[in-house]
């Protein structure tokens, strides 16, 4: 309670007085540790996390803070691999043998993403191994013909910033040739520990423990969580989303019949000899689709699975591309300023700093991440999906290798009419969303970035821009705002300077704050490497919606 009045000191001396009541409290430490980070104390931040995992190695919230203060420890230390030694050093061997160390690792290095294939590579290798997580099928005649046709292709939609992949999903949804679940109840599925409270029960349990683990897939009013990343809560995740007032006069909410899922799930598994995550979820998907009668045309195969796995975390990301070494990656991008700002506006009116530097972090890293070039990926521009739909979704079939659909051109959930994001500004109650809309794309921008921002942000995303046709090409004037932004980084932004002002707080103390020397580490490091290159290696490509 006093970190949250900002009182940040006193909340430093409440959880010293906890610890020397209960010196083994993880929880205390990593609290701890966080009001640290605030104060600017990264060194010491880190050693509260170092105790933390000393006493939980597993401790996933100590882990993910500790690679932020760790980073933001390394740039304020003016780096080097003692800097950054200094800032692992401590984990005893049971902490260092966790998938979380070379995640942590791969964070460090994922700053230059061109650099980071070895790291990401180990991060693959501490995962639980494949086989382990295989379950054999037994008390079946394994008979597959029995059995309906699962998906055979994925295609993986990811979310970068807010740039309508609620809008493409739904436009996908109902396609006869294409299975999808409703919304991102499922962008969780891969995280750590999930599939072993899902196989707990061995493979007859799984379709049971399933519908417990995402119960708002049946009934989209519950409250009960999903697993999701961290600091990102889920509960009423089905109202959130807009699914629980669905249908011509949004009186229905969506629902799955758990009976009808669980037999059907049983039933394909039988044609199985064994199940692991990726199998398991080609059954969901099937048996979905069989328990709400729409298991495809005679004739016509849901040959396509379609998993908007959105925002996946640094555990789930690389757990899923190890299970799926052939499913392709889509993303829908949108002018990377304008949707930075739309990005930042709840958050900011909050003045939540921390989520605001994670938010812009977010997208100058999403669009050269290692999946897309190990991966076959592309970016759809969210302004060709408005102003030119159908060729936009013509290229898009092409793409994923279905046929043109009327049902791309609608908005709906588990084939219900869907009215929209209800967190979008353009969300109505009275009036359903059109799909092809403008208003979200020709928004002025300035309300939070100014100026000087802007032509920050912008010059950061230069390549990104020109490759996305969303600035005509200048290589001699990006270089002269290359050099002109690089002054800029080492001082304040002007939305820092505000949310500084709305909170009495001293831009020199503001300074210290951990979120804010993390946020220039990842500033300077885009800037290094377009000083480096003129270019970000491997960027996502767009789709081709020239024909």
């Amino acid at each position: 309670m006093l970190k949250e009045q900002g009182k940040l000191d006193e909340a430093v001396a409440s959880y010293h007085k906890a610890l020397a009541i209960k010196p083994d409290y993880a929880e205390a430490h990593g609290n701890l540790g966080v009001v640290l980070n605030f104060l600017g104390k990264l060194d010491e931040a880190i050693v509260s996390y170092h105790k933390a995992l000393a006493i939980e190695p597993d401790h996933a919230v100590a882990w993910n803070n500790l690679k932020f203060a760790t980073k933001a420890f390394i740039f304020s230390n003016t780096g080097g691999d003692q800097t950054r030694k200094a800032g692992v050093n401590g984990l005893n061997d049971s902490a260092l043998a966790t998938a979380h160390f070379a995640i942590l690792q791969f964070y460090l290095d994922g700053f230059r993403p061109h650099e980071a294939d070895l790291s990401f590579e180990q991060v693959i290798a501490a995962l639980p191994a494949m086989v382990e997580e295989t379950i054999p099928i037994d008390g079946s005649d394994h008979d597959p013909v029995a059995a309906a046709p699962l998906p055979d292709k994925m295609v993986a939609l990811l979310r970068f910033g807010r740039s309508g992949t609620g809008l493409l999903h739904s436009l996908i949804d109902g396609h006869a040739e294409i299975s999808t679940l409703p919304s991102v109840y499922l962008r969780g599925y891969f995280n750590e520990g999930v599939w072993g409270k899902l196989s707990a029960d061995g493979w007859r349990g799984l379709p049971k423990r399933f519908t417990d683990e995402f119960a708002v897939l049946f009934d989209a009013r519950t409250s009960k969580p999903i697993p999701s990343r961290l600091g990102e809560p889920s509960f009423y995740i089905g109202r959130d989303e807009g699914m629980t007032s669905v249908g011509e006069i949004r009186d229905e909410f969506l629902s799955v019949d758990k009976e009808a899922f669980c037999d059907a799930a049983l039933r394909l598994m039988e044609g199985m000899e064994s199940v692991d995550p990726m199998s398991f979820l080609m059954v969901v998907h099937g048996a979905f689709e069989e328990a709400i009668g729409s298991a495809g045309e005679p004739g016509v195969n849901k040959h396509l699975c379609f998993y908007h796995i959105h925002n996946p975390d640094d555990y789930a990301n690389p757990n899923f591309l190890r299970y799926a070494p052939h499913a392709r990656l889509l993303m829908t991008v949108r002018e990377p300023v304008q949707n930075c700002e739309s990005l930042l506006r709840n958050s900011f009116q909050k003045n939540d700093y921390d989520t605001d530097v994670h938010q812009i972090i977010g997208l100058l890293f999403a669009i050269d991440q290692i999946p897309f070039r190990i991966r076959e990926s592309v970016g759809v521009r969210l302004e060709d999906l408005k102003a030119r739909p159908e060729v936009t979704i013509q290229a898009l079939c092409a793409w994923l290798g279905v046929e043109e659909s009327p049902s791309l051109y609608e908005m709906t959930a588990q084939g219900k009419k869907w009215w929209g994001d209800p967190s979008s500004p353009d969300y109505s109650k009275d009036k359903a969303m059109s799909p092809f809309d403008d208003a979200a794309t020709k928004r002025p921008v300035g309300a939070i970035l100014s100026e000087k921002d802007r032509f920050v942000l912008g010059t950061l995303f230069y390549p990104f821009s020109v490759r996305f046709g969303y600035r005509e090409p200048n290589p001699e004037q990006f270089q002269r705002d290359l050099k002109a932004i690089r002054p800029l980084l080492d001082d304040m932004l002007d939305f820092e300077a505000a949310m500084a002002s709305r909170s009495n707080i001293d831009h020199d103390q503001f300074k210290q704050n951990g979120a804010y020397q993390l946020l220039r580490a990842g500033l300077l490091e885009r800037w290094a490497v377009l000083d480096e290159f003129g270019d970000y290696p491997h960027m996502l490509t767009p789709l081709d919606v020239s024909t």
